[in-house]
């Protein structure tokens, strides 16, 4: 049959991957299953395909696919997908969202409704595999001429956001599939969308070279790095260009002889670094605690056939970015805060962490000096919560203590592991964030209230945000009459909170498969000769120890009778939980320091690995 018979158009990019079953006669998929008649090419494939692997499909038209790939079992990709089939992520969409899609690629965007923002010299900031750019940011001064400043303004912050509510609205299917997915879900170099990818990383994303509808937050700073006022304008912009974080950090280092210096962006950058750096000092105000987070990065060789594990390592752009979304998003919480207290119509959604309670920073606070004690640290090691703030106290500490270097002399070693486990004495007590329709803190943050505006195109609750204010603020009506739209923020709600949660059950599976693929070999190796994997001792309790590894930076239970059965000697811990001994404490483990690990069993079908010190 030939495809322009049905037709259709070709769905560009579009993919389904789907699970063959019950003797290859079933395809099947989190959205339902695909007829195998309506695969083009299955009869050629059939006596190649086996229960339990994945088929990767393209839309050629509606309800018709052709297979791209199979992928077999026992390979690294189809533990990925298996991961993904588990939790229910289906990459593919349905033919209503398709449709909605062809409508909006097959005819110009309307800008008829924004400002002409296209001679603001907006750019993307992103790291290197990045595709839906949600954000594009320019940073200027007051004497730029681009916006009439208040007289205490230093900077002009022009943040842009993907217009993505304008695209996604109430009774549309694209809004019923966001809300059903919640967000997208990432893992080991691969997304599973919560737009299709005709959207999120075609028309409303902010590319560059193209105009682009967005949101654009005008944000007037001053020279403590307070935002003293933010105006909302709806505007068509034209991105100059897509920039990778570490090719600005270049620029950064040594701007004038760099060859963006005659791009009129240039000056923008060297703002954007000075905002950021602001920020973050404002931030201590609010008792803001910047962690020296070191996570695992899980990726995927150039082929899919083994896993790439790195170290996540935050650059200063990062930060710089983060700085501006975090802005954004509290002025875009107080606009729609305010907006809701003069119209109960409008419907916010705001994201809250609630503070730990007294007795937990207490128990820190103890945790951490009995850390400081146990390594005979220096008295700046210690806090004392009636002189100082913990982000004061963290950031009083030596410099040396942030970094992670191999080869620093080892009293610089000994800092960054003390630190690494107060740091972690700190996380436990930490509580996780959610979403609701009522203003509260961000305990995190140090700010009332907080809002997610900053990601529309991955976060359904950023649409709905986007939505409300943007209604409120330009006075437009409202298609959708508000009990329907209280009902619809209510799913929002929840589907959002169980996004996280998703993310979050995903990034571990992901974690461990990969970590067993490549931990595992260690056990094809005789004892003796298995590899020594250090790490730091973070913590411990009566019956573990808790250590993270340097590479990969992954942490591990180290259980104290496994140490006790491969010894032959007892072990005591402290009462602080600071230090196990043997029996006549020739041996301690300290809590802080370095220690070696080898392999001691794998369960390969459980994917689950013990460890005993060498």
């Amino acid at each position: 049959m030939d495809v322009t018979e049905l037709g259709f158009r070709h769905f560009e990019r579009s993919r389904r991957v789907v699970r063959a079953e019950e003797k290859v006669t079933v395809l099947r998929s989190a959205m339902g299953c695909v007829d195998t008649a309506w695969v083009e090419n299955f009869e050629y494939f059939r006596t190649q395909i086996r229960d339990g692997e994945f088929l990767v499909l393209e839309r050629r038209a509606e309800h018709y696919y052709r297979i791209l790939s199979i992928v077999k079992q026992g390979s690294v990709l189809h533990e990925v997908y298996g991961i993904a089939f588990d939790f229910g992520l289906e990459f593919g969409f349905d033919e209503a969202v398709e449709k909605e899609v062809e409508s909006y690629t097959s005819v110009p965007v309307d800008f008829s409704d924004c400002d002409d923002m296209r001679h603001i010299p907006f750019v993307t900031v992103d790291g290197a595999g990045t595709r839906d750019l949600d954000q594009a940011l320019y940073v200027g001064t007051p004497d730029d001429g681009f916006w009439p400043a208040r007289p205490e303004c230093v900077y002009v912050v022009w943040y842009a956001i993907a217009d993505a509510s304008w695209f996604v609205r109430p009774g549309m299917a694209l809004f019923e599939e966001a809300i059903h997915r919640g967000t997208s879900v990432y893992f080991a170099d691969m997304s599973v969308p919560m737009l299709p990818h005709a959207l999120s990383q075609g028309i409303v994303s902010l590319n560059p070279d193209v105009d682009r509808r967005a949101l654009v937050f005008i944000m007037q700073v001053a020279s403590d790095g307070t935002c003293i006022e933010t105006t909302l304008r709806r505007a068509r912009i034209h991105s100059r260009a897509k920039l990778i974080n570490e090719d600005v950090s270049a620029f950064l280092a040594n701007p004038e002889k760099h060859p963006w210096m005659k791009q009129d962006f240039a000056r923008s950058l060297m703002n954007f670094k000075e905002v950021g750096l602001l920020r973050i000092r404002e931030g201590r105000t609010r008792n803001v605690v910047h962690f020296n987070r070191v996570s695992l990065d899980v990726g995927l060789n150039g082929v899919k056939t083994s896993f790439v594990l790195g170290l996540d390592i935050r650059a200063d752009v990062d930060l710089y970015n983060e700085q501006l979304s975090l802005l954004c998003n509290m002025e875009g919480a107080k606009i729609l805060n305010e907006l809701a207290r003069d119209d109960p119509d409008v419907l916010a959604i705001f994201r809250n962490h609630e503070a730990p309670s007294l007795h937990d920073i207490e128990y820190a606070s103890e945790a951490m000096n009995d850390i400081a004690r146990a390594q005979n640290m220096p008295a700046c090691w210690y806090w004392d919560r009636e002189k100082c703030s913990l982000a004061d106290f963290f950031e009083s500490l030596p410099r040396e203590s942030c970094t992670f270097d191999l080869s620093a002399p080892p009293a610089a070693q000994k800092a960054y592991r003390v630190r690494q486990a107060m740091e972690r004495a700190v996380l436990m007590m930490q509580r996780r964030s959610v979403f609701s329709p009522e203003a509260g803190p961000h305990s995190a943050l140090g700010v009332n209230p907080y809002a997610r505006f900053s990601a529309p195109m991955r976060e359904i609750v950023g649409i709905f945000t986007h939505k409300e204010a943007i209604d409120a603020e330009f006075e437009q009506s409202r298609a959708t009459p508000r009990d329907e739209m209280r009902r619809i923020r209510e799913r929002v709600i929840e589907a959002s909170n169980q996004a996280k949660s998703v993310q979050r059950e995903v990034d571990k599976a992901i974690d461990s498969c990969a970590i067993a693929h490549v931990v595992s070999h260690d056990y094809d190796y005789s004892p003796a000769d298995r590899p020594r994997r250090r790490g730091t001792i973070l913590g411990m309790k009566p019956s573990a120890l808790y250590v993270r590894l340097d590479m990969p930076p992954i942490e591990l239970k180290v259980y104290i009778k496994d140490i006790a059965d491969a010894t032959g000697m007892n072990w005591h811990i402290n009462e602080e939980m600071t230090i196990m001994s043997n029996d006549d404490e020739s041996i301690q483990y300290i809590v802080g320091n370095s220690i070696e690990l080898r392999v001691l069993s794998y369960e390969a079908e459980r994917k689950k690995w013990r460890v005993i010190p060498v």
